[in-house]
């Protein structure tokens, strides 16, 4: 489980999500007393970048993992684990253009 686009979404979900609830808590605990307003501020910071990263992010990196590995579509020069183009002393601008663009 440690190894699947879920589980690194789901930690950068949860970081960011405990910051943003966090923050909200305080901000809206320095404005207002109201324990019900505090809970419903924070638990919404929480639960929204937390749904979207852990959930949406999650599928969309799974889906374009199981792509990649079934060799349905190339991994870019952005993805975790891309292979950098490496270009030799005397490469010429042209080469170095058409192996960023992927132009063989």
């Amino acid at each position: 489980m440690k190894n699947t686009p879920y589980y690194g979404a789901f930690l950068r979900a949860l970081l960011v999500a405990v910051l943003t609830g966090v923050s909200t808590f305080l901000s809206t605990w320095s404005t207002t007393n109201d324990a019900k307003t505090i809970g419903i501020a924070a638990a919404t910071a929480f639960l929204a970048p937390f749904i979207a990263r852990f959930g949406g992010e999650g599928t969309y990196d799974t889906n374009r993992d199981t792509k990649i590995s079934a060799g349905h579509a190339e991994m870019s020069p952005s993805d975790v684990g891309a292979t950098p183009l490496a270009f030799g002393y005397g490469s010429g601008l042209a080469e170095v253009c058409r192996g960023v663009l992927g132009i063989r």
